[in-house]
């Protein structure tokens, strides 16, 4: 209800946890700052977004089986999901489109990415974020990425794949791939 509201809190909160510390850069994930970006910047005018663009019927895929876990849980299983699927869909795509004629998207601040590329090698990924960004890389920093990334107990199929499906919401991969035709096509997905 108050995008405004809601960064000068968590911007309050995050102090009080950094209070009588060391300044340092925090790193924060969220799915939703892109809606939002005047709000993200005025609160944090120092703020760097990185996005991963992700091919629309997989990203789409993976949030509705997340959504659905969290909606299922709280309806009891009481949920119309052709009908959620429906009303996402409208939703998101009235989202993006309006994230797409925003200036902002064009910021400075913001590090666009395509998703295949950060999985596919995520060293290199990681070297051209901190390049624009202007931070430091180091040896031992990317040694200790490579160190993480072989350890077994971090690789993201360690309990198997999910198969994700738009079916369940009564949904059509081409249905999807069409409502975001203008994302892919910006953010070169297809």
């Amino acid at each position: 209800e108050d995008p405004a509201g809601a960064y000068l809190f968590q911007k309050q909160f995050m102090q009080h946890l950094q209070w009588n510390l060391p300044k340092r850069r925090w790193a924060v994930k969220g799915c939703f700052h892109q809606f939002h970006l005047k709000q993200l910047f005025d609160a944090f005018p120092d703020a760097l977004c990185i996005w991963p663009h992700r091919e629309p019927v997989a990203g789409h895929a993976s949030t509705l089986a997340i959504t659905a876990v969290l909606y299922g849980a709280l309806t009891n299983g009481n949920t119309n999901w052709h009908q959620f699927g429906a009303g996402y869909l409208q939703g998101m795509r009235e989202a993006i489109n309006a994230v797409l004629a925003d200036p902002l998207i064009e910021d400075p601040r913001i590090i666009h990415l395509r998703f295949k590329d950060l999985t596919k090698d995520p060293i290199a990924a990681i070297q051209s974020i901190y390049a624009r960004a202007g931070f430091p890389y180091t040896v031992s920093f990317e040694q200790k990425m490579r160190a993480w990334l072989a350890d077994p107990s971090n690789q993201s199929d360690r309990y198997g794949r999910y198969p994700y499906s738009l079916e369940p919401f009564g949904l059509k991969s081409e249905e999807v791939a069409a409502a975001f035709a203008e994302y892919s096509r910006r953010f070169g997905l297809g």
